[in-house]
């Protein structure tokens, strides 16, 4: 029983220092957690649904990306509405009055992580 309460306590410290040192994006004025070593690509706007663009790549895999928004999502009561597909993580998100669309995908053995708002 002790050593499961360590393990815990061990893997909770590690997934709360990777928020704390965390790069993040703000959405409507929430901070978003970033996955370590996230690269930001280019960003676009849209002039025809004026919506902005922004999209990161990181060496992990895609199932490890996905779990780590669901954690994030979760413990902070965002409400997601869709999920996996068959080509990766297309979800809306949406928190008091803020919205904004995630989807995570691979990509040349990367996974590419995209906000929309």
């Amino acid at each position: 029983m002790k050593l499961r309460i360590l393990f815990l306590t061990i893997v909770f410290s590690i997934f709360l220092s990777s928020f704390i040192h965390a790069q993040t994006i703000e959405i409507l004025g929430t901070e978003i957690p970033l996955m370590k070593g996230a690269r930001r690509l280019d960003s676009k706007e849209s002039t025809i649904i004026q919506a902005r663009v922004v999209s990161y790549i990181v060496n992990t895999s895609l199932s490890e990306a996905i779990e780590f928004y669901r954690i994030f999502f979760k413990e902070n009561d965002f409400y997601l509405m869709g999920g996996e597909g068959k080509e990766g993580f297309n979800a809306s998100v949406k928190k008091d009055e803020i919205m904004f669309t995630i989807k995570i995908y691979a990509k040349d053995k990367r996974t590419v992580i995209q906000f929309i708002w």
